[in-house]
């Protein structure tokens, strides 16, 4: 996967963002659940190659809120499948 660039300024905002904000975590999230995201997806739109556009948009969007990522809260996995669902249903 390529890790798209964002380019508003309010996107490239990620100081304070954590170790999430870097391209290389986006990265090593989507080697981890990548596969899995995808799968999700498919089974919930049943069309494969939307459905790697969905997953796309998780992690530009996982990018883009890595400040707000609270792992208080909840795993990181938890937080992508939450955003997944989100991006499936717009």
């Amino acid at each position: 996967m390529r890790v798209l660039r964002p380019t508003s300024s309010r996107a490239t905002d990620t100081h304070g963002a954590g170790p999430l904000g870097s391209e290389d975590a986006i990265r090593a999230l989507y080697r981890a659940h990548g596969p899995e995201l995808y799968r999700f997806v498919v089974r919930q739109i049943h069309d494969e190659c939307r459905a790697a556009d969905v997953v796309q948009e998780v992690f530009l969007r996982a990018w883009r809120a890595a400040g707000r990522f609270d792992p208080e809260i909840a795993s990181v996995r938890v937080w992508l499948f939450a955003i997944a669902r989100n991006a499936t249903i717009d």
